[in-house]
């Protein structure tokens, strides 16, 4: 089986209570990672043609690029929590976010 960018190492066709499946194992040629999925078919006489198309559907979707990088967490000052607390009209002006909130709330001395 050729699909362009992967190696073929296996598959196997089989028939399952639900119905029948392949399951298939290729390597990725840019980044090695190597793909074991199990996909569902029509027939267990599927011509190998089609039954590659569904193959490379599912390495399309299995392959698509991870994020590279996760967006860092945005650190808020006390001034811009004041200022959004104050926005929202939860505080007038002078409060502050009271730094012992969480233990007033939950009761931890």
């Amino acid at each position: 089986m050729l699909i362009k960018g992967f190696k073929y190492i296996q598959h196997k066709l089989k028939q399952r209570p639900w119905g029948c499946e392949c399951q298939f194992t290729f390597v990725s040629e840019t980044d090695g990672r190597t793909f074991n999925e199990v996909i569902a078919i029509p027939s267990l006489k599927i011509e190998e043609k089609e039954l590659t198309i569904y193959v490379e559907e599912r390495l399309k979707l299995v392959s698509a690029p991870r994020p590279v990088e996760p967006v860092p967490e945005k650190i808020y000052t006390q001034s811009e929590i004041d200022a959004a607390l104050k926005e929202k009209k939860y505080f007038s002006n002078g409060q502050h976010y009271p730094d012992d909130l969480a233990t007033k709330t939950i009761g931890v001395k």
